[in-house]
């Protein structure tokens, strides 16, 4: 495989920034919502599950449509992103798209803890096998359908635990960072760029969200400055491996397939 490919045009390296710029949108729909005194905080509860809903089910309607035009134009490089972000909704579909009471979220309620469990790691185990398949077919595709989960859905869920005032412009601005990186990623085409902006994406966003976890969250007590380095460390070092990820599952089986043919060549010269 080569290092380095083609780069993209402008127009493909937009979208694969697009689901990057909408997710935080419409996952935070519903602090963007109070904000704008589009719902009352404590009279309009259920009109704000619908909202968060709602958007949910659009942003699943338009990367289904992404994916058939992706599809159609036989999976270029940008689709990398959309696929991301369709395993994210498939994840969280089973517990209500935007976090309310759905249909989905009922079957989850209903479903046995043991297939609840089985479940979850197919749902894992899937989401590594596509990864994994797709660093196969072009590393640079392998480091963009990681972004959504690392850093997105890991500042999504971060974000739920900071005061909004702090955690939703954090979220947003960490959704323009990541588009912003995913589009240089597929407009330069080159692999060890897109790796560098991939662990760079990660540590600029880490850090502040770590930050702003430890410091402003509604229940923890404020750590210590050695408590704060080493969540900190921690929380960069597992994003840089889970965002790099399919790239060092699919190097893994390179190498091991290697070895496996140096052994069978081996054999067959003692013989």
């Amino acid at each position: 495989m080569s290092e380095t490919r083609q780069g993209g045009t402008w127009g493909e390296a937009m979208l694969a920034g697009l689901p990057h710029v909408l997710f935080p949108l419409i996952a935070a729909i519903s602090p963007i919502a109070r904000y704008l005194k589009w719902v009352r905080i404590n009279e309009d509860a259920a009109a704000m599950w619908a909202l968060a809903n709602a958007a949910m089910l659009a942003f699943a309607g338009v990367i289904a449509v992404m994916l058939i035009f992706a599809w159609r134009r036989h999976w270029p490089r940008w689709a990398a992103s959309w696929i991301g972000y369709g395993l994210i909704v498939a994840w969280i579909a089973p517990f209500g798209l935007g976090g309310g009471y759905t249909i989905t979220s009922w079957l989850a309620s209903q479903m046995p803890t043991a297939l609840a469990n089985v479940f979850f790691f197919a749902q894992i185990l899937f989401s590594f096998g596509v990864g994994f398949l797709m660093a196969g077919r072009d590393r640079l595709s392998g480091l963009l359908v990681a972004l959504p989960a690392v850093p997105m859905c890991w500042a999504w869920i971060e974000s739920d635990d900071i005061y909004s005032a702090i955690g939703l412009p954090l979220f947003i601005g960490a959704g323009l960072a990541t588009a912003l990186t995913a589009a240089v990623m597929v407009r330069s085409g080159h692999e060890q760029v897109g790796i560098r902006l991939a662990l760079l994406i990660n540590l600029l966003t880490r850090l502040p969200f770590t930050y702003a976890r430890l410091y402003h969250h509604e229940y923890l007590l404020p750590p210590t400055t050695l408590e704060v380095i080493a969540v900190s460390v921690r929380n960069v070092v597992i994003g840089a491996i889970l965002v790099t990820g399919p790239l060092w599952g699919w190097a893994l089986w390179e190498q091991g397939q290697r070895l496996i043919a140096r052994g069978v060549r081996r054999q067959a010269d003692e013989r």
